[in-house]
């Protein structure tokens, strides 16, 4: 059986998307990382499930540009494990998606 790791998400962010900036192999390079809502249902219960989105490349000045909280988008990408261990030595994880291609599914907001 082939492996398979994507992942389709559309909701609303829940705050301004904020950028990181830092240097790979001496050259400047960011990211951005978004926060989605995403509403899903079980039975005749809505859930809200809170996604961390990180885009690179040319989609950071975009969505820099054009989203802020509220902003609708459509989101594929891949999942990646976030694992760490905190300042108090406690291990931690947690599971981020790397954005491949982000829709913007509301007009432009204006800043």
């Amino acid at each position: 059986m082939a492996n398979l790791n994507q992942v389709i998400i559309a909701g609303n962010l829940t705050k301004d998307p904020v950028q990181f900036d830092y240097k790979k192999n001496g050259k400047p390079s960011s990211f951005a990382v978004l926060m989605v809502a995403v509403n899903t249902r079980k039975g005749d219960t809505t859930y809200v499930e809170y996604i961390s989105v990180k885009v690179f490349n040319g989609q950071v000045k975009a969505c820099m540009g054009c989203l802020k909280k509220g902003s609708g988008v459509l989101v594929s990408g891949h999942l990646v494990n976030n694992n760490y261990t905190d300042k108090d030595g406690i291990e931690r994880w947690g599971m981020d998606v790397f954005a491949d291609k982000v829709q913007f599914t509301t007009a432009k907001a204006s800043k």
